[in-house]
């Protein structure tokens, strides 16, 4: 009795050890990018920038993108302001682009809103000279990096599949039982071997 106790024991032990049990999926993160704010910019580098900054979210596998059309106005220290907007978007995260120009020199600004808290993440920034629609791009790929950084999936080496612990667990278990059988004390079998 004893003896099954530990194998049944052992058996839970290998399943409930086993990485395909353990895993979880992972839960994109939802990220609404609000309306660019441009001052002193032209229209051109405004929206190439918002425009950039969208395609670089999108291509992560982390973030679920959700439109946000002309919203409220919310200044940076304005929590309760960012939580009713994040709740009313049904957004995790909010993102805030400005873009400020002085003379042929452009700063750019993104700010990361977590919506539960109504707090900034973080903010990031860079500042062009003269920018091309290439340099927006490279730019809006720096800071998307530092935002939500691109996941590179890796395959899971042979000893995390779940079938290796799955077949590791019978032939254990087989095994116990196996054991268990074929050495209890007294038995005789049920039948008898004549030789001919």
């Amino acid at each position: 009795m004893v003896t099954c106790r530990l194998a049944f024991a052992l058996t839970a032990l290998l399943f409930v050890r086993s990485p395909a049990v353990a895993a979880r999926p992972n839960v994109p993160t939802s990220y609404a990018i609000l309306p660019i704010e441009a001052v002193n910019v032209g229209d051109q580098v405004a929206s190439s920038f918002a425009r950039a900054i969208t395609e670089q979210l999108a291509k992560r596998r982390t973030v679920r993108l959700l439109t946000a059309s002309a919203t409220e106005p919310c200044t940076a220290d304005d929590g309760a302001c960012l939580m009713r907007l994040g709740h009313a978007l049904a957004a995790d995260r909010l993102v805030r682009l400005h873009a400020g120009g002085l003379g042929d020199t452009v700063l750019l600004r993104v700010e990361v809103f977590e919506t539960r808290q109504g707090a900034r993440q973080g903010a990031w920034q860079e500042l062009l000279k003269r920018p091309t629609v290439a340099q927006l791009q490279a730019a809006a790929r720096r800071i998307c990096q530092s935002i939500a950084p691109l996941t590179v999936e890796r395959r899971r080496a042979w000893y995390q599949r779940w079938w290796v612990w799955a077949t590791v667990g019978a032939v254990v278990s087989a095994g116990v039982v196996s054991a268990i059988v074929f050495t209890r004390p007294g038995d005789t079998p049920d039948f008898t071997v004549q030789p001919r």
